[in-house]
């Protein structure tokens, strides 16, 4: 488990709850080094970047749907280091087809030099904007996470069905429980499968967490399941289902 990404990934949620922006169909947002426009196009969302720092290790994209009706919002993210990113800064578009038409969404961008979170410095780099989307690619049958008897796993109850064809990773499946601290925190602890829609999170979670004089015991928590789906050599994990809020005990 790579602890100090799940930390980064639980308060960026937090974070992106705070945006201020715009919806139509073509944003622009930009920092004081990067500039980011969004806009539709056939396959879903385009982001554009002008002028990434040449320094950059790390490009952070995170997508969150706005609740419509009752039905649970769900996010999607890609952490992009490496050749990808080397790439990107080159041809300066990523494009993200893990949207619904009609369906608003919030966008997250975060550009920096290292791989750890900067707790101190939580806003620093983030681009953040918002955009209605008129084409994409998205799960299209209702899925269920639910927990076994005991609280200490979940299930699927069936695999997803997108409008389009996929391609998945060789680990097709990440499923991350999360446990609120307090109002403002969380820390979430996750697991790539390869192929199970059955996850039992305790007790490794538990014998993880016990390392870091975190105490969890009766707090409040979830799990979400993520599909892993390779598009233009990209890595997204996109949200499918999430289950019940419940009580820790162990």
């Amino acid at each position: 488990m790579n602890y100090n990404f799940l930390k980064f990934f639980s308060f960026t949620l937090v974070l992106i709850m705070f945006f201020a922006g715009c919806t139509g169909n073509k944003n622009n947002i930009k920092n004081d080094i990067t500039e980011l426009t969004v806009e539709n196009v056939q396959d879903g969302l385009l982001l554009k970047f002008t002028n990434i720092r040449p320094d950059a290790t790390r490009l952070f994209i995170h997508f969150t749907e706005f609740p419509k009706g009752d039905n649970v919002p769900f996010s999607m993210f890609s952490d992009i280091r490496g050749e990808q990113l080397e790439k990107i800064k080159q041809t300066g578009t990523v494009i993200c087809p893990f949207v619904q038409n009609g369906h608003k969404y919030m966008i997250g961008v975060n550009i920096h030099n290292n791989d750890e979170y900067d707790q101190n410095n939580p806003d620093e780099n983030w681009l953040r904007t918002e955009i209605i989307a008129n084409n994409g690619n998205y799960v299209i049958n209702n899925m269920a996470l639910q927990l076994n008897e005991t609280k200490t796993g979940v299930m699927l109850s069936t695999e997803p069905l997108f409008l389009k064809e996929i391609q998945y990773n060789f680990e097709k499946y990440r499923y991350i429980i999360t446990v609120n601290k307090d109002e403002n925190w969380s820390i979430s602890f996750s697991e790539l499968v390869e192929n199970e829609l059955k996850w039992n999170f305790i007790p490794r979670f538990v014998e993880d967490f016990n390392k870091t004089d975190t105490e969890l015991n009766g707090k409040n928590a979830y799990v979400t399941a993520y599909c892993n789906i390779k598009y233009n050599n990209l890595l997204w994990e996109v949200g499918i289902a999430r289950s019940n809020e419940f009580l820790i005990s162990f």
